[in-house]
């Protein structure tokens, strides 16, 4: 494995990472009403477009390397 092809594994990861805290933040929400979860769900939200934006500019200025 490429050292390009393991950082797009990894950055894949990181994106399931955040969107999977993101889903307990909110689903503590529903359960407990503490605001904390919610801010803790939304910036995991954020974190996680932004990841997902990275990785496609990534993808595309490597496309040209093997």
């Amino acid at each position: 494995m490429s050292l390009k092809e393991f950082h797009i594994v990894f950055m894949t990861s990181a994106v399931l990472l955040c969107l999977g805290f993101s889903y307990w933040g909110f689903v503590q929400y529903h359960e407990l009403r503490g605001a904390s979860y919610v801010v803790t769900a939304i910036l995991s939200l954020v974190t996680a477009m932004g990841l997902v934006i990275y990785e496609i500019s990534f993808i595309k200025k490597t496309k040209t390397l093997v």
